[in-house]
């Protein structure tokens, strides 16, 4: 039986809760020092799509280099019909569930203020709820469909951020890369006003490998992106 690295994030505040958020607290974030690790820790995955996973260890300090706290918009989709193979779930149901774990780590970060659609919003309410938002970064989550296979993503612009994330999450897994594609005929990445935007389409869902990855993965594939958001906003969002 095949293994997966299982991602752990070990947050390390001085003077402060990470895991509370105040609502009634300053834009601007206290100081703390984070420490994002990738630990040895496996866990049995017998739908592994390829062996065990390592991710370099992270250190961040001085938050207090950010002006205010960088807002993200999470967008999974509602798409209540687009069936797994395999009596396995929908999309809408999967794409949420990653959803709400990547919410709860994001949102321990005192640096950044999360929002997220979980309440199955249309796609024209959530991204004019994004807008309204102000978010820095939209990010649209999906899986595919059509009998291909592989991990895609779309933009119009923002084409490192949507690299860092790509890359990364293809890292988790030996699939096929179908790359970062022009995303300006999609509502969604066209209508968005946020300055990194991106619409992920995860693995395909009629895939039974790829479906049965996403299915029984779905913390993992949210700790991968967590912690590839961190590391892109202390890269481009932070005082020079």
């Amino acid at each position: 039986m095949k293994k997966k690295t299982l991602l752990l994030m070990t947050l390390l505040v001085t003077g402060c809760n990470a895991n509370k958020i105040d609502a009634n607290t300053s834009n601007k974030p206290s100081d703390l020092t984070t420490s994002i690790t990738a630990s040895s820790s496996t866990i049995n995955d017998s739908n592994s799509l390829s062996g065990d996973t390592t991710i370099t260890t992270v250190n961040k300090t001085s938050v207090s280099k950010f002006d205010r706290k960088i807002r993200i918009y999470l967008n999974p989709s509602v798409q209540t019909r687009n069936l797994y193979v395999n009596n396995l779930g929908t999309e809408a149901e999967h794409m949420n569930n990653i959803a709400h774990f990547l919410y709860n780590e994001l949102r321990a970060y005192q640096f950044l203020d999360v929002k997220a659609n979980l309440k199955y919003l249309s796609l024209t309410d959530s991204v004019n709820e994004s807008n309204t938002f102000n978010s820095d970064i939209h990010f649209a989550l999906h899986s595919n469909a059509g009998g291909g296979s592989g991990s895609e993503i779309f933009t119009i612009s923002s084409y490192e951020f949507s690299n860092t994330i790509y890359n990364d999450f293809i890292s988790l897994g030996n699939f096929k890369r179908r790359g970062v594609k022009d995303g300006s005929k999609l509502y969604e990445i066209k209508n968005s006003k946020a300055r990194d935007k991106a619409l992920m389409e995860v693995l395909f869902h009629d895939n039974v490998e790829e479906a049965k990855f996403i299915a029984n993965n779905e913390e993992l594939i949210a700790h991968q992106f967590a912690l590839s958001m961190i590391e892109y906003v202390y890269t481009k969002y932070s005082k020079k």
